[in-house]
């Protein structure tokens, strides 16, 4: 081979060895891209969830109670009741055991609300009421004899939720079922199915669940929208590896392919490249000659973003850190100003404390005293609004901003809340107790809450000097 031939076939190599290194980069970028893609899919999937979380406390706020004695109707061991408007009841108890009462609720706006945001995927509505792990009370939208005969054999149990729970986040859980048939409407469906809690004493116990049943192929948009950013195709399968919806239509090899989680749902994503062939028609081979020139660029570049990524991942946590209690994940004083999203108007501003917390600290330990402020963070969060502030506004003492409620409602909701507190069973024989401080009005500029803030505080004071347990506004 001669000197010329022989220093072409370097400069080939280099270039096809150039080309490969390129194509690894590109693979690394395509990962990144993936796992920032399928995040934002696993936020916009929790999104839906707190639309349905939403729809359940407007549902509970549209509720409306009629008597029905006169409508009463028997079907084997089932009570239903026919209505003109939406909803049935059904009922599995023995005569003397039913309360002549219909909660009839808003099911047509909520489903029509539903179906806006799920591109008609939305089915059916049905809220079933837990009363020990036999009798049931169940809510739907339509009725139908055939959920007679369903409710005559099977039961609706709070087991459907305890044993496929899968909590997502701090005070979210939920349960999302794999495909199935429906016993009632003969359609394939996937349903989603999230608790409704009362407080008995100190915990939160189950009343009911609320299930919401789509078509399996609910999750095609985020699908699709995976699709159109990742250039790949995308798979969706249930936690009993049933295919759901997928944009994968013509055969063909796979060069690569991986599934992700979909939160804790047991759910996969999969994503799949085309095959290394496919991938290369796809590339401008201008690149090819330019390799040389931008390598050093490129590998820069990937380099600047995952340290960026690293610090971005870095400063998200110090900020969680900075903007939080650590023993009650409630927000400190900067978490409040960091939440702050004046102005507000018709507010309630409150502050309150926990009666000879001090003493309490002394006479049973630090241990015992943590173990009294995280059952009250508890109760705030299961009473409170997540859109409102939440604070431990240090030591024993706590705050509260909740805009846009009356005032009425709003000492119904303290007044709730103080009674909360005493029923709190966390040390034995003691009663706990708290003082509250309110002020009622407009928050315009943050000088109006450090004003409101010097009243709820006098306010706090005069109820301690009051005798305590009480509630001044």
């Amino acid at each position: 081979m001669s000197g010329q031939q022989q220093k072409k076939a370097i400069e080939i190599l280099i270039v096809i060895i150039l080309f490969i290194i390129y194509l690894f980069y590109r693979k690394n970028e395509n990962i990144l891209l993936v796992k920032n893609s399928i995040y934002q899919f696993n936020k916009e999937f929790e999104e839906i969830i707190d639309s349905l979380e939403k729809e359940i406390k407007y549902l509970q706020n549209s509720k409306k109670t009629y008597s029905l004695t006169d409508k009463i109707k028997k079907e084997g061991i089932v009570y239903f009741f026919e209505t003109e408007n939406h909803g049935v009841y059904f009922q599995n108890l023995v005569p003397e055991d039913i309360d002549y009462k219909y909660n009839e609720y808003d099911f047509k706006n909520t489903i029509e609300y539903l179906n806006n945001i799920t591109d008609n995927e939305f089915e059916q509505l049905i809220y079933a009421k837990i009363k020990g792990e036999k009798q049931f009370i169940t809510y739907t939208d339509t009725f139908n004899m055939d959920w007679v005969f369903a409710l005559n054999k099977f039961k609706i149990t709070e087991n459907y939720f305890k044993y496929k729970k899968n909590v997502t986040r701090e005070n979210k859980e939920y349960v999302f079922f794999s495909r199935y048939k429906g016993d009632v409407s003969k359609k394939e469906m996937v349903s989603i199915v999230l608790p409704d809690y009362k407080i008995e004493k100190n915990e939160a116990v189950l009343s009911g669940v609320w299930y919401f049943d789509f078509k399996p192929t609910f999750l095609k948009t985020l699908v699709i929208k995976l699709k159109n950013k990742l250039k790949m195709e995308v798979s969706i399968y249930d936690y009993d590896k049933n295919l759901l919806y997928s944009t994968y239509k013509r055969k063909k090899t796979i060069f690569y392919s991986k599934k992700y989680d979909l939160l804790s749902t047991g759910y996969k994503i999969e994503v799949m490249t085309p095959t290394v062939f496919s991938l290369l028609r796809k590339i401008d081979y201008l690149v090819i000659i330019f390799t040389i020139l931008i390598i050093y660029q490129i590998l820069k570049k990937n380099e600047i973003t995952k340290k960026l990524s690293d610090i971005k991942l870095e400063e998200n946590i110090k900020k969680y850190y900075l903007t939080h209690d650590s023993l009650t994940k409630l927000l400190n004083r900067f978490g409040v100003e960091e939440r702050l999203e004046l102005p507000y108007y018709n507010c309630g501003v409150v502050l309150f404390d926990i009666d000879f917390f001090k003493k309490i600290n002394d006479t049973y330990g630090h241990g015992q005293g943590d173990l009294v402020l995280k059952g009250i963070s508890n109760i705030l969060k299961m009473k409170i609004l997540k859109t409102n502030i939440i604070s431990r506004h240090g030591g024993e003492e706590f705050l509260l901003i909740i805009p846009n409620i009356s005032k009425d409602n709003l000492l119904n909701l303290i007044e709730e809340i103080r009674k909360d507190i005493m029923r709190l069973e966390l040390i034995d024989n003691l009663i706990i107790t708290s003082s509250f401080g309110i002020f009622y009005g407009n928050l315009k500029e943050k000088n109006d809450l450090k004003n409101a803030l010097e009243e709820a505080d006098k306010r706090l004071y005069k109820a301690k000097n009051a005798g305590r347990n009480r509630i001044e506004s």
